[in-house]
C-alpha cells in the first residue's frame, strides 16, 4: 500500500507513506485556536514527527488539552536544556518539579547565573524555536546488570 486513507473533520484525504502528522498539518493548513502539539489516529496519540501508518480517523490535540499542554511543556524543557548547553558547555541542568503553572529546575555551573545570562538563554531559546528543528525520539534499551 503506497497511500493511506484518513478522514479529518468529515473529509477524506489520501496521504503517501512517510507522511508525518506535521506534514499533514502543513499541507492542508490545519490550525486551531491554540498550538497543535499531538496527532491522533484512531484514538491513539502520536508525536507530530510520527508517520501516519494506517487508514483511519485523524485528529489533532492542542495545548487546551491537559495532555497537549504536558507535551508542550516537555518540549520547552528540551529547548531550555539545548539553549543552556549551547551557551554553557560545562553546565548541568536538573528539572526538579512542577508547581501550578511553573516548572522549577536548576542550572548548575561554576558561577551563579546573572540577569544578562538569563536574557541570553531566553534569546537562544527563541532562536532554537525559530529554526523549527524537529525533535526526534530515540529509544534506547537499558541494559540489565
Amino acid at each position: 500500500m503506497d497511500r493511506f486513507e484518513v478522514s479529518f473533520e468529515n473529509k477524506k484525504y489520501y496521504v503517501d507513506k512517510k507522511t508525518t502528522f506535521y506534514d499533514f498539518i502543513t499541507k492542508y493548513n490545519i490550525s486551531k485556536k491554540y498550538p497543535i502539539v499531538l496527532g491522533k489516529l484512531n484514538d491513539e496519540l502520536f508525536e507530530l514527527t510520527c508517520e501516519i501508518n494506517k487508514d483511519g480517523e485523524i485528529d489533532f490535540l492542542d495545548t487546551s488539552f491537559e495532555i497537549g499542554m504536558n507535551a508542550y511543556i516537555r518540549t520547552l524543557q528540551f529547548v531550555l536544556i539545548k539553549a543552556v548547553y549551547d551557551i554553557f558547555k560545562e553546565a548541568k541542568i536538573t528539572i526538579e518539579h512542577s508547581l501550578g503553572n511553573g516548572i522549577f529546575g536548576e542550572i548548575h555551573k561554576k558561577k551563579p547565573l546573572t540577569e544578562e545570562e538569563i536574557i541570553r538563554i531566553k534569546e537562544e531559546m527563541k532562536l532554537i524555536i525559530d529554526k523549527d528543528i524537529p525533535i526526534k525520539k530515540i529509544e534506547i534499551q537499558k541494559k540489565m546488570l
